[in-house]
């Protein structure tokens, strides 16, 4: 059922899908092994310092930071909690469940606190990431997907995002998918295949990984195709491991991207947008909404709309690059043309 689920999800992204916002970003949970309140007082720090990690974005910056002041009043932050039981090998039912404690924290505590650090923060409008993945295991070869895969191959590339507060999407691998590439297509990293096969789900980013696996031990090669750019890199170690560790690099790379340190004392900065395309109501509000998304907005002014264009003059904070790079993601909108004489930005509305 789950399955299914995820499958009729995935099918809404392929017509008009726009960047995920995260809602999980200031959540975290780690195994605990009783309810006792002290204990969840002592995991909490290490609670706090997972979620500060995904709103920042980039691992080293909170690595290089100074955290003790942050993690000392880890327990004032805490906005809810909740403990369930979990099975680390679902596929297995002879293994215990496992204790896990759930914390939600306050976003705004902990988006001051990332501030007064000087560190740069991510915000919850992120892009979309496909993944293809090629498994060689016990002579076998496998392209990951949601309609032909285990469960618990599935799961630690899916728990390495969420660590990280990726939004990764597996492809269906129907019987679509399968007239589209083949496995050789994704383990020789042909990236023309595997773009023409990516076109149904709307992704901003397209991940391959090259999966090598013996008794659990897991070589990954891993490339990531991003605006045009290609990144490469490799892990190594248990399956859950080296897909932590890829996904780690692969979230420190796009925290480059679309991060930035945010001063509250300096000016708001303003962005006229001139947008065409704009058909009808539906439009007009499917836009407003994704705009609203973004953090780093924090004013929108209709100036003009008829003819099917729309005038709006934009308040945001921070670097104007990073907020263009945000723009350009989730098959929204397209940049027309550079500033014009009046400082506008010229847009068309993707159908």
């Amino acid at each position: 059922m789950h399955r299914l689920i995820f499958s009729l999800i995935l099918l809404s992204l392929t017509c008009g899908s726009y960047a995920a916002e995260v809602n999980n970003l200031y959540h975290a949970q780690l195994p605990i092994d009783s309810r006792d309140e002290q204990k969840r007082d002592q995991l909490t720090p290490a609670l706090l310092k997972q979620v500060i990690v995904k709103v920042v974005g980039n691992s080293s910056e909170v690595e290089k930071a100074d955290l003790t002041a942050v993690l000392d009043k880890a327990t004032t932050l805490v906005q809810q909690y909740e403990y369930h039981r979990t099975n680390v090998v679902q596929a297995d039912l002879t293994q215990p469940d496992q204790l896990v404690l759930k914390q939600r924290f306050d976003a705004d505590g902990v988006n001051k606190a990332i501030r007064d650090l000087g560190l740069p923060v991510w915000g919850r409008v992120r892009p979309d990431i496909l993944a293809w993945v090629a498994l060689k295991q016990d002579g076998k070869q496998t392209l990951l997907g949601l309609e032909n895969s285990e469960t618990k191959l599935i799961q630690p590339l899916n728990e390495a995002a969420e660590q990280r507060g990726l939004p990764i999407l597996l492809p269906l691998m129907d019987l679509h998918d399968l007239s589209q590439v083949s496995f050789d297509a994704v383990w020789q990293q042909d990236n023309a295949v595997v773009q023409a096969a990516s076109l149904r789900y709307g992704a901003d980013i397209l991940l391959l990984a090259q999966v090598n696996l013996d008794n659990g031990n897991a070589t990954i090669e891993w490339q990531a195709l991003i605006d045009g750019d290609i990144k490469r890199w490799q892990s190594q170690g248990q399956l859950p491991d080296a897909f932590k560790h890829g996904i780690g690099e692969l979230a420190d790379v796009l925290a480059n991207r679309f991060s930035q340190t945010i001063d509250t004392n300096q000016a708001v900065q303003r962005l006229q947008m001139n947008i065409s395309d704009v058909m009808d109501y539906g439009d007009f509000t499917r836009l407003m909404t994704y705009l609203r998304q973004l953090d780093y907005i924090t004013d929108i002014r209709v100036m003009n709309l008829n003819e099917q264009k729309l005038d709006l003059d934009i308040a945001f904070n921070g670097n104007l690059q990073v907020l263009q790079r945000t723009l350009a993601v989730g098959r929204m909108l397209t940049e027309e043309t550079s500033f014009d004489s009046n400082g506008a930005k010229s847009y068309r509305l993707l159908p």
